[in-house]
């Protein structure tokens, strides 16, 4: 199945073996963003919706109506899950961690944000031990789930600038950040895409950069990994980081797949 967010409070769902569709409604503000998630308790597919309206909606896709929901602090800016984890990032700076597994209807653990500026991404590892963050202002974190269980320091760092001279560098929104599911990456190996029109892949435990690409034409707007981590996949096309009077028709815009084979650890 596949789902899509959309501005006007829906969601939109297809069954992508036969063509299917169904509208989903509930939230009273924009959809921001859907995943879907893994809840042991259902016995069927559960789609997770992060609102404007403060909620994460949760969805049996065999009914039009939401079968629970969490209440947050504020809007949700950016969100994701794997494993047994959801991350929902707020503009008021704090990074909500919920545990799927033990009771979705509530924050499991609420962090402040390592970065200072308004989150554009959130990514959560393949396990669900690690999560990462992006903002406007051209840095990336990651962090464990559990310091108890994972001894990876936190690590928050630049990227997507342009030194233009010695006193004054261009700061470029970072808009994707997804870790790798790779077994031979242990969940160390993040991407970064930005609307520098670049993308990055970092080792978090080295805390360094393995490879950066040229520019591909225009900004990345979204990027991620296949489900074994043998391709990267992300998309070129206007991020309206100018407003409309920005928008050329012209554009480049397009889909790219890379392969992985050359990322070395």
């Amino acid at each position: 199945m596949a789902a899509g967010a959309s501005a006007d409070k829906k969601i939109y769902v297809m069954e992508i073996n036969s063509g299917k569709t169904m509208t989903l409604e509930g939230h009273t503000e924009p959809v921001r963003t859907v995943r879907f998630v893994d809840i042991p308790a259902a016995n069927a597919p559960i789609l997770a919706s992060g609102s404007w309206d403060k909620t994460v909606r949760y969805w049996d896709l065999r009914q039009p109506t939401s079968i629970g929901s969490l209440q947050l602090p504020e809007r949700v800016y950016a969100m994701d899950a794997a494993g047994p984890f959801l991350v929902a990032a707020t503009p008021d700076k704090n990074v909500h961690l919920v545990n799927l597994h033990a009771n979705p209807a509530a924050v499991w653990k609420s962090v402040k944000s390592p970065l200072s500026r308004q989150p554009r991404a959130v990514a959560v590892s393949a396990d669900g031990s690690r999560w990462a963050i992006s903002g406007i202002d051209g840095r990336a974190a990651a962090q464990v789930m559990d310091e108890k269980k994972d001894t990876l320091p936190s690590l928050s760092f630049k990227c997507h600038r342009t030194a233009k001279t010695k006193s004054m560098t261009d700061v470029f929104a970072v808009h994707a950040v997804a870790f790798s599911p790779a077994p031979a990456h242990k969940n160390d190996v993040l991407v970064t895409a930005g609307s520098d029109g670049a993308f990055s892949i970092w080792d978090v435990r080295s805390r360094q950069r393995l490879r950066a690409s040229p520019a591909v034409g225009g900004p990345i707007t979204a990027a991620a990994f296949n489900r074994d981590g043998t391709a990267l996949a992300y998309a070129v096309g206007y991020d309206w980081a100018k407003g409309y009077a920005g928008n050329d028709a012209g554009a480049v815009r397009k889909i790219v797949l890379h392969g992985t084979a050359e990322v070395k650890r």
